[in-house]
């Protein structure tokens, strides 16, 4: 596991975006393995979810990133995203990116995926199937609008069984009030 700085060029970011990175690479550094960030909507959580993949690649010997959403249209902007966000954060890191459906995770190997972009209802119907990914690869895990993941639901029963190096959950709305 790599101790060197992350230090990408980040100016194109945000200052709370730039701060998320920073303390996410923070907590890394003194052994945590899975934080919260809020952000307000709108303000570019998966800029923050595809940045803690280049953080946890130097800090946590990351190699894949698993980013979950609650929904398909979400999946398919985040998919959509995925070029734009590293590159607002000075990536070259080549992304081999896969929209997930659970027919196409044996594709995962075959094409070196390097990020796969899923649901958590995709994750609850085949726990098998992502927790072998997860046990084959060194797995960053992005759990995108993680207020519906709730203490005791399905998705988080299903979501708290991967092995992964790593876990970034993101909201814009941390408690619920129904």
């Amino acid at each position: 596991m790599s101790r060197a700085p992350v230090s990408p060029p980040m100016a194109a970011l945000r200052p709370g975006q730039r701060e998320a990175l920073a303390r996410w690479a923070e907590a890394l550094r003194n052994g945590s393995r899975s934080e919260l960030v809020v952000v307000p909507v709108g303000y570019g959580k998966t800029v923050i979810g595809v940045g803690s993949f280049e953080v946890a690649a130097a800090l946590a010997g990351a190699d894949t990133c698993l980013y979950l959403t609650p929904t398909d249209v979400l999946r398919s902007q985040v998919y959509a995203g995925l070029e734009r966000a590293l590159a607002l954060i000075g990536s070259t890191r080549p992304v081999r990116k896969l929209m997930a459906d659970n027919a196409a995770l044996p594709r995962v190997h075959a094409t070196a995926a390097n990020v796969i972009v899923a649901t958590y209802q995709q994750v609850v119907a085949a726990p098998g199937a992502y927790q072998s990914l997860c046990r084959r690869r060194q797995v960053h895990l992005v759990c995108d609008e993680a207020h519906h993941l709730g203490e005791r639901g399905r998705w988080a029963a299903a979501v708290s069984q991967l092995p992964v190096v790593s876990r970034l959950l993101l909201s814009a709305t941390p408690v619920r009030l129904d």
